[in-house]
């Protein structure tokens, strides 16, 4: 079984217009409510294959049942830890006329030290368990060593350890020696600012990272 943390949950809204009028008001369609984060994001498509998975968060506040709610409604297994923290929202507009989408995302709260211990007590239990997944954003103020502990927690358990990362936390899931790390070509240069995508993935194998994949858009 495959377990998906997403450390900085949100409920996606999804606004679709023809054209936006800016600084203007328009009618829309109903928005598409759906739970998200990237980790929620992996789970959704492992659960379309057929591969059992459970997503981990820590959600809280009306739209946190929300959350949940629609988590279950989508036939998707999760352990949630309730917090005192909101879960936060992301907004997209999506224009069909121009193919373009605008993403407005709130920050998110940071979970309480007895949140985040009571997630990697979730990946020291869970039965079955063959890989974790820590994909997404870190809420403003949540240390690295969170990530580093689920990691550690994982590969005690004899578990891959699948990070989708940036920056400094790309960074201290290398140091922890994560299984498999997958940044895009902008995530990877906000941790290793080399000379290009390979030079940088070879900087974070000498911290002691496993193979790296990177994703480049259209490219």
């Amino acid at each position: 079984m495959i377990a998906t943390v997403t450390l900085n949950p949100a409920l996606d809204v999804t606004i679709t217009v023809d054209e936006l009028d800016l600084g203007g008001s328009q009618r829309t369609p109903t928005a598409r409510r759906r739970a998200g984060g990237k980790g929620v994001n992996v789970a959704r498509v492992l659960a379309q294959q057929g591969i059992p998975v459970t997503v981990l968060a820590c959600v809280g506040g009306s739209i946190g049942e929300e959350f949940a709610v629609e988590l279950s409604s989508a036939g998707l297994a999760n352990r949630l830890i309730w917090t005192d923290n909101p879960t936060r929202v992301s907004r997209t507009i999506h224009e069909t006329t121009a193919g373009r989408a605008t993403v407005l995302n709130e920050e998110g709260v940071r979970p309480s030290d007895d949140a985040i211990a009571a997630l990697g007590d979730l990946v020291d239990t869970l039965p079955g368990l063959t890989a974790l997944v820590i994909a997404g954003s870190l809420p403003p103020g949540l240390a690295d060593a969170g990530v580093v502990d689920l990691v550690g927690r994982a590969r005690r358990r004899g578990a891959a350890t699948i990070v989708d990362a940036s920056g400094r936390v790309l960074l201290a899931a290398a140091d922890a020696g994560a299984t498999l790390l997958k940044p895009n070509a902008d995530e990877l240069r906000a941790a290793a600012e080399t000379a290009g995508p390979v030079a940088s993935a070879r900087a974070l194998l000498e911290r002691g990272a496993a193979p790296i994949v990177v994703t480049r858009a259209e490219d």
